[in-house]
């Protein structure tokens, strides 16, 4: 018993020390990096869409533990805004902090990358827009198209009011007709330029029927 009651304070201060160094090498160091996170949107009212203003991808100034910052967190990284605030038509701010972001423990948004977002919402309406031919090669030196028909001339887009309303046609992939001299019959498909406007039911692809004709002598 005499050895354990012996120095009992210098016992005690060594102890504690042991602890702190204990703590000191196992702690995980603290790190700090940017990182891109996709941008998510939801509870977008019926009937509206976003038009202009809305990059992709976002960048976070986080920190935390090392061990907590993993690659594959930071590639699944996403800042999802709740669109619930949205009653109609209008331009919105969105302020991004980090509870936009979903995050392991410990590991916090120090600063975001824009820090608002001001975002155009339209009324997403549909419409129907004629489709026409676009072609990649010319026919043969002395022919030219007399007639074609497209099956379906026209196709429905979906998308926001303005941008809908811009569209004036929807083209084909291009066709070759640099071996047509009598008819051609292929199917194609229809496609949209505007990235912010979508094809709204079926089909895609179109039925291009033409007939050749000789060109008229000069």
């Amino acid at each position: 018993m005499g050895f354990l009651t012996r120095n009992v304070g210098w016992k005690l201060l060594a102890l504690m020390l042991a602890a702190a160094l204990w703590i000191i090498v196992n702690r995980e160091a603290e790190l700090t990096t940017i990182a891109s996170a996709r941008l998510e949107f939801k509870n977008i009212g019926p009937g509206l869409d976003i038009t202009g203003g809305a990059p992709e991808r976002v960048s976070l100034r986080v920190h935390g533990p090392s061990g907590h910052i993993t690659p594959s967190m930071l590639r699944d990284l996403a800042v999802v805004l709740d669109c619930a605030k949205v009653t109609g038509p209008g331009v919105y701010t969105f302020n991004l902090n980090g509870h936009h972001a979903s995050l392991p423990e410990d590991v916090a948004v120090d600063s975001s990358i824009p820090s608002q977002l001001h975002l155009t919402f339209e009324r997403d309406v549909e419409r129907q827009v004629p489709v026409v031919p676009k072609y990649s090669h010319a026919p043969p030196p002395g022919y030219r198209v007399a007639r074609y028909q497209l099956d379906p001339a026209v196709l429905s887009v979906r998308g926001p009011e303005s941008r809908i309303n811009r569209l004036e046609s929807l083209e084909t992939d291009p066709i070759d007709l640099s071996a047509a001299v009598s008819t051609m019959d292929v199917r194609v498909p229809a496609h949209v330029a505007d990235p912010q406007v979508r094809l709204s039911g079926a089909p895609f692809a179109i039925h291009f029927k033409a007939e050749m004709e000789k060109s008229p002598s000069r």
